[in-house]
């Protein structure tokens, strides 16, 4: 009788302390979503800053047609964007360190944690609720100390690599059960169809949350990826010969050569600006599904119809194993 009660006694303990901690991260975690979004929009000016700094010229030659992008396109120009490009990229180091730190330890681990917490308390599935309480150490250390341990790594890993090799916050619109597919698993299906591959076939993203909903809306429950994207070595269309050029439309043979002209030179993603009036950033794929996905790590989801980000059951996948 004796060792049962010490037994009940012990365990009851050990749920009071996950309990206490439970509420501590519940506690930091509410005041972290209320600085995120005190902070959100100075934040992606400093993102959008950065877009700009990186490549200053591309904003005065976004038209093919452009004096400026012809000169891109000449072995003089070259050299000359070469040269200016290569300069800002020393003078936005700074700049790509502050916002590595925001976006990947900040946003990431406190959008992580309050996923993996909630999925603690209240795990996701049909199990009665007596299962699930019984369930709660088992799901702290599962779901808050192991994974929310791989989550704070890899975030500060990302930190060292954005800030070397450069990362933009980008959006992507899509529906509801597509983002589960993508968050979940983190399987980024690239855009294969006509209507879909306008600058080529791979995955594409939008620097403005504005271009992101224009294409979600109209879909079964709207959504928006915020997502971290490596883009790597970027193919500017405006700069791109004549003939190349007539490859861009509404055609999926077409923006498969922009595809295959990208990958064999060398280049991760594409640029472009759309006539409508927002840039598109198309990370290359041809094979439907991207391969390379430490190159787009999802931050979280807003759902458009309640302004509000969507809880992602069990958290997202993690960006160094994208295997549950």
């Amino acid at each position: 009788m004796m060792a049962i009660f010490y037994y009940m006694v012990e365990h009851w303990v050990v749920t009071i302390i996950v309990m206490f901690v439970l509420w501590g991260c519940i506690g930091i975690s509410f005041f972290s979503s209320i600085i995120y979004w005190v902070l959100s929009l100075p934040f992606c000016i400093l993102n959008k800053l950065q877009f700009y700094l990186s490549s200053p010229l591309r904003h005065i030659s976004k038209s093919h047609d452009s004096l400026i992008a012809g000169l891109a396109r000449t072995f003089i120009g070259k050299k000359i964007f070469g040269f200016v490009d290569g300069t800002m990229y020393f003078v936005c180091f700074p700049l790509r360190f502050v916002n590595a730190v925001y976006f990947n330890l900040f946003v990431h681990i406190s959008c992580s944690f309050v996923d993996l917490i909630a999925e603690t308390i209240r795990p996701s599935g049909r199990a009665k609720s007596s299962k699930k309480r019984s369930n709660l150490l088992p799901n702290f250390c599962r779901y808050v100390v192991l994974k929310g341990s791989v989550v704070v790594l890899e975030s500060l890993l990302f930190v060292i690599i954005d800030t070397i090799y450069p990362a933009l916050t980008l959006y992507h619109g899509t529906d509801w059960k597509a983002s589960i597919s993508i968050t979940k698993p983190g399987s980024w299906m690239s855009s294969v169809k006509d209507w879909r591959c306008w600058f080529g076939k791979g995955v594409y993203f939008a620097t403005a949350r504005s271009t992101a909903e224009h294409y979600a809306i109209g879909k079964n429950k709207p959504v928006m990826i915020v997502s971290r994207v490596s883009y790597g070595r970027m193919l500017n269309l405006a700069y791109v010969s004549d003939k190349m050029q007539q490859n861009i439309g509404a055609d999926s043979k077409k923006a498969g050569r922009i595809t295959t002209f990208g990958l064999k030179n060398g280049y991760t993603s594409v640029l472009s600006w759309r006539p409508s009036g927002w840039w598109e950033v198309i990370m290359l794929d041809k094979a439907g599904r991207y391969d390379h996905k430490w190159r787009i790590r999802p931050l979280y989801v807003i759902d458009f119809d309640t302004k509000k980000r969507m809880r992602i059951n069990g958290g997202m996948s993690l960006w160094l194993n994208y295997q549950n």
